[in-house]
């Protein structure tokens, strides 16, 4: 066999074995990884416990809106759930060209609808109507430039939700002042009566809804939610917040506690800390759509304990101890990998400078074309203006002086030269033509395109 043959050969074989070797480095990491170490767990399945609401029609007209605003400046259709100090509101109105509207919720499956009738209610007012602050459920939306108000803490969501208040956040709107609308720091131990009657119907029923409120029935599907923890969940209707959901944790230990009152949930039982970014997590997300749509109590509820599910199976992988905390095996696993995409971040950086190096380079280029080009231009001009005024003039010093620095400028350009100069040497001639045409009075425009030698 020839030595070129051969050469050929060890080389494609040298090839092969550097592909083989990285290529199948990772996968007998994986496989001698996985043989040596336990399985890694997999987060508990949490079913989604919101059922959807059947079919609903707005519980108001664009005519009842219109009519309400016209006849009362701070005005209220029915339904809605916003509780305002009417008096403290009327006194912000008193010199300012506002009104308030009061609207209910807007429904799960309704508030497209809802959201395009307020569009039409504060489209159709009149420009010199004034500023019209409309409560859509608990939150605010100001028209006719379509601003809002937002609560700016956890706490002023909470007291929002909880107790329905919105006099803060309407004030707000009127006159553009930020306001506190935070609660107490502390919150006060619910009445011992209550805690005895939902804790009974708790005991009897997992479930307890305050008179008034839609009736719950607790499912098997529960059990999935908490993946440990029996959830036992009461609806209150809106009211100052409280400890409530502590002192009922006290009376079922190890069981999840799920206390909705208003919009707001409070849980208590196992793993506190999760309770709590269960709690924060859904409401940071899902303040808007909470305040404004006003979902079923139990179903706010129910989510937030899945919320709460899915964070306690989460914290059960992340902080599994069979899972080896040392990133060396993860490293020697993927080392020809990361190599190759470090190399390839390298190469593509350069690449990317050089061509943009080249790109700049180009753009240079085209843009000293394009003045030379500019430069021609003006040199036949004032040549064809010095030709056409020599016929006037003859003998005159100007006109000498503009000759001769046009013809610095025709050989610079002639000559690739510099074109600063160049144009400084234009700008002389130009000027002592103007200067020459002035004197003589005559014309400076040129009759022919005859350059002068």
């Amino acid at each position: 066999m020839p030595a070129s043959r051969r050469n050929s050969l060890r080389r494609v074989a040298i090839a092969a074995l550097v592909v083989v070797v990285w290529l199948g480095w990772p996968v007998g990491s994986l496989i001698y990884r996985s043989a040596r170490q336990p399985p890694r767990p997999e987060p508990h399945p949490v079913p989604s416990v919101q059922a959807p609401a059947a079919p609903t029609t707005l519980g108001w007209t664009l005519a009842q809106a219109r009519a309400a605003v016209a006849a009362d400046r701070v005005a209220r259709l029915p339904g809605a759930p916003a509780v305002l100090d009417e008096k403290r509101i009327r006194a912000a109105l008193a010199h300012r060209k506002a009104r308030v509207l009061a609207l209910p919720f807007a429904g799960l499956d309704s508030y497209k609808a809802y959201d395009k009738q307020v569009g039409k209610l504060a489209a159709t007012r009149p420009e010199h109507a004034g500023k019209l602050v409309v409560v859509t459920g608990l939150t605010v939306r100001i028209e006719p430039d379509g601003g809002s108000v937002t609560p700016s803490t956890m706490s002023e969501i909470r007291q929002i939700l909880t107790t329905h208040e919105m006099t803060e956040m309407v004030l707000t709107g009127i006159d553009g002042k930020s306001r506190n609308g935070d609660g107490p720091s502390r919150l006060p131990d619910a009445p011992s009566t209550l805690v005895d009657t939902v804790a009974a119907g708790l005991s009897a029923h997992r479930v307890y809804t305050a008179p008034g409120l839609p009736t719950v029935t607790a499912t098997a599907r529960w059990d999935d939610i908490a993946d440990g923890p029996a959830v036992r969940l009461a609806t209150l209707p809106p009211g100052a917040p409280d400890n409530l959901a502590r002192q009922l944790a006290a009376r079922f230990p190890g069981d999840l506690i799920v206390v909705v009152r208003g919009q707001w949930t409070d849980l208590a039982g196992p793993d506190p800390r999760l309770q709590s970014a269960a709690v924060y997590g859904y409401y940071g997300q899902y303040f808007e759509q909470t305040a404004k749509w006003g979902p079923p109590a139990a179903n706010i509820g129910l989510l937030v304990a899945e919320y709460y599910g899915k964070a306690r199976a989460n914290a059960a992988v992340v902080e599994h101890p069979d899972r080896a905390a040392d990133p060396l095996p993860i490293v020697l696993t993927w080392l020809p990998w990361i190599f190759a995409a470090a190399v390839g971040v390298l190469l593509a950086g350069t690449l990317a400078v050089r061509w943009r190096l080249v790109a700049r380079r180009r753009d240079r280029r085209r843009a000293e074309t394009a003045r030379r080009a500019g430069l021609q231009a003006r040199v036949a001009g004032t040549g064809a203006r010095l030709v056409q005024l020599s016929r006037y003039v003859d003998g005159d010093d100007l006109l000498a002086r503009a000759a001769e620095r046009y013809r610095t400028a025709r050989d610079l350009v002639a000559a690739g030269g510099d074109a600063a100069t160049a144009t400084a040497a234009l700008d002389d001639a130009d000027d002592q033509l103007a200067r020459v045409a002035a004197a003589a009075s005559v014309p400076a425009v040129p009759a022919d395109d005859t350059e002068p030698s």
